[in-house]
């Protein structure tokens, strides 16, 4: 049933709660019925108050973003230029298991610079 072992604590806790519930149920089921619909009106307020208040936040939000902010416009003028300079991809087309083709690869926009690897060890020596 349980494949963690819970807190001893936690465990007591929802013991005592499932005896307090059956006696209820068994010495005054009205009270609790009233007890059960003033927790659920409660709750479900507090969650209507709270999905109202996200609620208009998210709203902002996705009107903040519709107007298009700086970084969003500053990332679209950079994704623009970039399909610009290199061209976009070409979809990829499926081929016959027999059949392969080679493919030349462009050179690649990236370029290596070489770093000073020996100086280090000179360094350490003195």
């Amino acid at each position: 049933m349980f494949y963690k072992r819970s807190h001893p604590l936690f465990l007591v806790i929802v013991v005592l709660a499932v005896i307090g519930f059956i006696s209820m149920l068994i010495n005054n089921p009205m009270a609790l019925l009233t007890s059960l619909v003033i927790t659920a009106t409660v709750v479900g307020f507090f969650l209507l108050i709270f999905h109202l208040i996200a609620g208009s936040r998210n709203s902002l939000q996705r009107q903040n973003t519709n107007k298009g902010s700086g970084e969003r416009r500053a990332y679209m003028k950079a994704a623009k230029y970039s399909q610009r300079k290199y061209g976009k991809k070409q979809p990829v087309r499926k081929q016959d298991k027999f059949k392969r083709t080679i493919r030349r690869r462009n050179a690649s926009h990236l370029t290596v610079i070489e770093g000073k690897k020996g100086k280090k060890k000179d360094r350490a020596l003195h």
